[in-house]
């Protein structure tokens, strides 16, 4: 059986991994290829190409990149009639995998989309193409399944995999915090993992530290990011991209960009203030589509307002929230957090949904 994935961002890699490496442990004569990242090639899957040009912020962003989307979506669309797979897996990135889980369709290839587009925030009229191009539909969020449902989508929910992945990473050994003095106070700041998001968030969130250094003198920062080359040095300060759930559990503190950040966050019960700084085109374009009134994960899934949401950000905004919370723990109530783990469900999903893709 050939099993063609097509994941085009760091999140979609992360599950697209997971979930390869249950196929393989159920099949290991299974044949899976596709468009993924490091975790996917180390999983075992064989990368046509990576997902690293591909990733852009904003929808703005994506409309500049039109054309060069449209070359590697016309590559793929070629893959697909050469290649000829069983089954055609498209993971997120749904202006991408949308059109191209067309394509398969037409070929009489089998499509079960994972973590479909987020119709429930914007885009509804997207359901008659997801309903017409998938023959199933594995949901992310438990939420989704009876919304997809009520769009006639044949969807299903089987757990997230994120839950098992961050609540192993946790308990791995790292010396990273070792040196850490006793009694300090972290905070973490997670910018994101594209360049666009990069660019927008770090330079406040590096101001930010600084300001807190003045008035917290125990203050430990930490930058969870890919790469930190060319990043200014600041005295208590450490870039890194290891260890990254041991860090953000020790955390008394998270401020990260919205997006698989944020879950993870909230799946360890640490507090967090999400921030979303887009171009102004994508900002406009954004008031005018999205309908959803909540745009990080934790607060969508818990059905409260329990973590600040600041949308284009600025330091007056931000710093008197971040302050408070490193300064007055009490002010927040960890227990509500870790709802969000009862809530998406029990462990193995990864397996379940690998199940499910071979049955």
């Amino acid at each position: 059986m050939k099993i063609f994935i097509a994941a085009g961002e760091p999140s979609g890699d992360l599950y697209g991994s997971l979930i390869a490496s249950e196929l393989l442990a159920l099949n290991c004569n299974l044949s899976i290829f596709g468009m993924g990242g490091d975790l996917m090639r180390e999983s075992g899957v064989k990368i046509l190409r990576d997902f690293t040009d591909l990733t852009t912020f904003g929808f703005y962003e994506g409309l500049k990149n039109y054309f060069r989307l449209k070359k590697i979506y016309n590559e793929f669309s070629n893959y697909l009639y050469l290649l000829r797979p069983d089954i055609f897996l498209p993971i997120s990135f749904a202006g991408f995998n949308l059109r191209l889980s067309a394509v398969a369709k037409k070929l009489g290839v089998r499509v079960i989309y994972f973590a479909p587009p987020q119709l429930w925030a914007w885009g509804r009229w997207r359901a008659k193409v997801l309903r017409r191009n998938t023959d199933k539909v594995i949901c992310l969020f438990p939420f989704e399944e009876q919304f997809f449902q009520n769009l006639g989508v044949k969807a299903i929910y089987l757990g997230n995999p994120l839950l098992d992945y961050v609540e192993q990473g946790k308990n791995l050994p790292s010396n990273i915090l070792n040196s850490v003095p006793p009694g300090s106070k972290i905070i973490t700041f997670m910018p994101g993992s594209r360049k666009d998001e990069i660019r927008n968030h770090l330079p406040l969130m590096l101001h930010i530290f600084q300001k807190l250094k003045k008035e917290i003198a125990n203050l430990i920062g930490f930058v969870i990011t890919e790469n930190s080359n060319h990043l200014p040095t600041i005295d208590q300060l450490y870039y890194t991209k290891e260890a990254r759930y041991q860090i953000m559990a020790k955390s008394d503190l998270i401020v990260t960009s919205s997006g698989t950040a944020a879950l993870e966050a909230g799946i360890l019960g640490v507090f967090h203030i999400g921030i979303y700084r887009l171009s102004l085109p994508s900002y406009f374009l954004a008031r005018v589509l999205v309908k959803t009134k909540r745009f990080l994960l934790t607060n969508i899934i818990l059905k409260e307002d329990i973590v600040p949401e600041i949308i284009q950000p600025t330091f007056p905004k931000l710093y008197p929230i971040v302050i408070k919370l490193l300064q007055n723990p009490q002010s927040f109530r960890k227990e509500r957090l870790l709802r969000i783990k009862n809530i998406l469900g029990p462990s193995g999903a990864a397996k379940r949904i690998a199940q499910a893709i071979v049955a």
